[in-house]
């Protein structure tokens, strides 16, 4: 189901490269994030956040699904145009194409993207089911390249069922949660790591506020018998703050 990851990289790893040949220090990276990053990283942070049950609660959250794959696929060096849903023009109601929320775009390649954003921490979670494969198999094929399929809920078992046996949906990428990290990991690794290291400190390590690669620890002065805080990168970065 996901051969659109492999498509993006064609790197095959062996038992030979299981470990990084290309790890990148710490020192080599740049905490800084741009807007986009902000983006993905805040709903990482909060995938399953709570939203009013009213339609505008329920707007909101699929459009924060919308920008944050927009962001991703940003990062990951496409052009996104987020598809209007419905709009009025010359006093005239439209409605645009309710199967399709994204369309990427870079060099030859159109991609068609449909984003279902479900909470795994409600009273009873949506999941996905045969019906929402039957929808998207509906869509109009215009002129796109690929589709994808992407939610942050769980299939049930008849959706693998579908997909196999659906020559529509074989055509179709499609990604549950887990493939969506699968595939945030292989499209915007360096974002990733960001995260990744970010959400393994405890709260007391925070990002140095001088240098971009730094980060905060209380450190022991042999010269004034007292903690102190100091930058990781020191003597690089002379960082330091007092312990009250």
């Amino acid at each position: 189901m996901f051969d659109f990851l492999t498509s993006i990289s064609k790197k095959k790893y062996t038992e030979e490269n299981l470990f990084l040949k290309d790890k990148r220090e710490i020192r080599s990276l740049s905490f800084v994030k741009n807007a986009d990053e902000e983006v993905v990283i805040e709903f990482l942070n909060d995938m399953d956040k709570s939203y009013n049950s009213d339609k505008k609660g329920r707007l909101a959250q699929g459009s924060s699904f919308e920008a944050f794959l927009s962001s991703v696929f940003r990062l990951a060096g496409f052009d996104v145009e987020i598809t209007q849903k419905s709009y009025i023009k010359k006093g005239h109601v439209y409605t645009g194409d309710s199967k399709v929320d994204l369309i990427l775009r870079k060099g030859s390649e159109k991609i068609a993207v449909q984003a279902k954003h479900f909470r795994l921490n409600t009273k009873a979670p949506k999941i996905i089911t045969q019906d929402n494969v039957h929808n998207f198999c509906g869509m109009d094929d215009k002129d796109y390249t690929k589709k994808l399929f992407i939610t942050t809920t769980l299939f049930n078992p008849y959706v693998y069922d579908e997909i196999e046996q659906n020559d529509k949906a074989k055509e179709i990428e499609w990604y549950d949660r887990y493939g969506l990290l699968q595939l945030l990991n292989q499209l915007i690794p360096e974002t990733m790591g960001k995260y990744l290291l970010l959400n393994s400190l405890p709260e007391s390590v925070e990002k140095c506020p001088d240098c971009e690669s730094g980060f905060i620890l209380t450190k022991w002065s042999d010269k004034t018998h007292k903690y102190f805080k100091g930058c990781t990168m020191f003597p690089v970065c002379n960082h330091t703050e007092n312990i009250k």
